[in-house]
């Protein structure tokens, strides 16, 4: 009996339903546009930190060249052994910074 009923007010009431339906997937596209665009900003802004820490990292090697080349002049014998040490720590330091703007993003 009660299964006959919903039928009936199914048959009767077809333009409410397809309404009720079509404002669940509206609502429903509505939370999606809404989640695309938070991840769209949130993408931006970690585009944005990497972006900044390579500005970093690159005005950094300018400067080591720079002062590099400086050191090269006097310092025949120790200058292939000196790069090595401060390539190794540019590249900890490098990874040090990348880290903090993960973990600042995260």
């Amino acid at each position: 009996m009660f299964g006959n009923d919903v039928l009936l007010y199914f048959r009767e009431n077809q333009l409410l339903i397809m309404g009720m339906v079509a404002g669940s997937v509206a609502v429903c596209l509505l939370i999606i546009l809404i989640q695309v665009m938070r991840t769209r900003r949130e993408v931006h802004n970690i585009c944005k930190k990497i972006h900044r820490y390579f500005d970093v990292i690159l005005a950094e090697t300018d400067k080591d060249d720079a002062a590099d080349e400086a050191e090269k002049a006097p310092q025949k014998l120790s200058a292939s052994q000196m790069p090595d040490a401060k390539k190794k720590q540019a590249k900890e330091e490098d990874v040090q910074l990348l880290m903090d703007v993960i973990s600042n993003v995260f």
